[in-house]
């Protein structure tokens, strides 16, 4: 009787414990991946207003500050557009359901070949 009631309680423990720490990984990784994306946005911005003082100093006039001032933000764009770290995880997806496609193809092609074996009953 006591067996039977540990041995599930064990297991409700056990899964328990591995839900919340995978969870809590789960968590410090995008604390850590957000903290790097803001990083690397604040460090770009500051050079972008240091950029923006140096074309002040630098244009001749307000034409030639304003297309220097627009090729910045267009680098900035550029550079913001895909944060640090979620590269890697939009592409996972893909290989995933290409490696799930692949594997569904195989196995359509070796039951196909398995259907056209001629079958002989004896």
């Amino acid at each position: 009787m006591l067996k039977k009631i540990i041995f599930p309680a064990l297991l409700v423990g056990l899964i328990l414990v591995t839900a919340t720490q995978l969870d809590a990984q789960q968590k410090s990784f995008e604390r850590r991946t957000k903290k790097q994306v803001e990083k690397k946005e604040t460090v770009y911005m500051d050079k972008c207003t240091q950029m923006s003082k140096c074309i002040d100093k630098i244009a001749a006039d307000s034409e030639m500050r304003n297309e220097m001032l627009q090729k910045l933000n267009d680098e900035f764009d550029k550079a913001t557009s895909v944060p640090i770290g979620l590269e890697d995880i939009q592409r996972k997806p893909l290989e995933l359901n290409k490696s799930k496609m692949d594997k569904e193809k195989t196995e359509k092609q070796s039951s196909q070949l398995f259907n056209k074996l001629p079958y002989k009953r004896k």
